[in-house]
């Protein structure tokens, strides 16, 4: 899972142009389907994520995201995350609180800090 806001995350409305294209029984590739639900996302997806110009920008996108309510998926869902949470509080300027999340990291994953 990447950082990028899924519209659905915002709204709660799965739009009709989304994933018509996984919900049949089809055998073929539906192509033109794949395509129509590219044009929609990708540049809702790229509208988002234009703002990260630098690492410092990228560490705040970081921890909004982190605070973010997700509809579908959660921010922690994948392991690195986590991970990575601890080092964006580092760089900005928190090394107690990131280096905990560092440690609870390790003590989850029964990896030695």
């Amino acid at each position: 899972m990447d950082l990028i806001i899924d519209p659905v995350d915002i709204t709660g409305v799965v739009p009709p142009q989304a994933f018509r294209f996984i919900t049949g029984a089809d055998t073929q590739i539906p192509v033109g389907e794949i395509c129509r639900a590219a044009e929609y996302f990708l540049p809702l997806a790229s509208a988002d994520f234009n703002r990260v110009r630098s690492a410092a920008d990228f560490c705040e996108f970081f921890l909004e995201r982190s605070k973010l309510r997700y509809r579908r998926f959660r921010f922690d869902q994948y392991f690195q995350h986590r991970l990575v949470l601890g080092f964006v509080l580092i760089l900005m300027g928190q090394p107690s609180e990131g280096e905990q999340k560092i440690r609870q990291f390790c003590q989850e994953m029964d990896l030695r800090f």
